[in-house]
């Protein structure tokens, strides 16, 4: 597990987690992906996280049908990298899914560090913490910050509770104000958990809000292909983004907000 810092000169910051793209899989929504990195590169506080399975990477031992696959592994990057083009230089950092590490199962070569290198990310393994520390004014002393956690998630079933509930497991793991894992293609703002804590030096117990986002997909699993075969119900592409905000500054004090916006697919 690593840790990423980012510091934030301003009151406001958006994240674009991308994630479960498959690209390579006859199911990859190309141009789902096109429109949400021209919303990414309109909105002057966007930033993305490479969230895990940019490319479907599958091999002759793993789940998939190795010969509807369009690109091969190496073409997904090349594939990958031209379709966030527009937003480079905007990326934070890198997690690996679990069609990335297919690729090293089957050669010990790592896909997910080479596609960072080629984004010109850094890459931070299979989980991570990221602080984004606010200073509200410039040249300001104070500083506020969030604290966050990223994972490409956990297996789960097929149903919809099933899914939220493995993305709940990640709570009893980490603390952090927000969790964000993928995996299961749904995308969900689930409602929040309170946790409570003891402050140092205090005797009052006090409780914080945890917010648990589960980051959806580019995956069009309409598209004939191995849900179908499974009977699972249909999923379409959806992401999400997380503005991450300060509001306020009498007497320097800042509240926090954190606001969620979910980009579906038409049906």
């Amino acid at each position: 597990m690593k840790y990423f810092r980012r510091e934030v000169v301003g009151k406001e910051l958006t994240l674009y987690p991308l994630v479960c793209m498959h690209v390579g899989a006859p199911q990859a929504d190309e141009d789902f992906i096109r429109e949400h990195v021209a919303r990414i590169k309109d909105d002057p506080t966007g930033a993305w996280v490479y969230l895990g399975d940019g490319g479907e990477c599958v091999t002759k031992s793993s789940k998939g049908e190795l010969y509807t696959q369009r690109l091969s592994p190496d073409e997904q990057i090349d594939r990958i990298v031209e379709l966030l083009e527009p937003v480079s230089g905007r990326g934070l950092f890198g997690i690996a899914g679990n069609h990335d590490r297919r690729i090293a199962k089957l050669s010990g070569l790592d896909w997910t560090n080479a596609l960072c290198v080629r984004l010109g990310i850094p890459y931070l393994g299979n989980a991570a913490f990221a602080r984004f520390v606010f200073t509200p004014k410039a040249n300001s002393a104070m500083r506020v910050g969030f604290e966050t956690f990223w994972h490409h998630g956990i297996d789960s079933s097929s149903l919809l509770g099933g899914k939220a509930n493995a993305a709940r497991k990640l709570e009893q793991l980490v603390w952090a104000d927000a969790l964000f894992s993928a995996h299961s293609h749904v995308c969900l703002d689930m409602p929040p958990s309170y946790v409570a804590y003891l402050p140092q030096n205090a005797d009052e117990i006090k409780y914080r809000e945890v917010r648990n986002f589960v980051c959806g997909c580019a995956y069009d699993s309409r598209v004939p292909g191995y849900a179908e075969e499974k009977g699972y119900a249909p999923i379409l592409p959806a992401w999400l983004s997380v503005r991450l905000a300060l509001h306020g500054n009498h007497n320097s004090v800042f509240e926090r907000e954190m606001t969620c916006r979910v980009w579906r697919k038409p049906c």
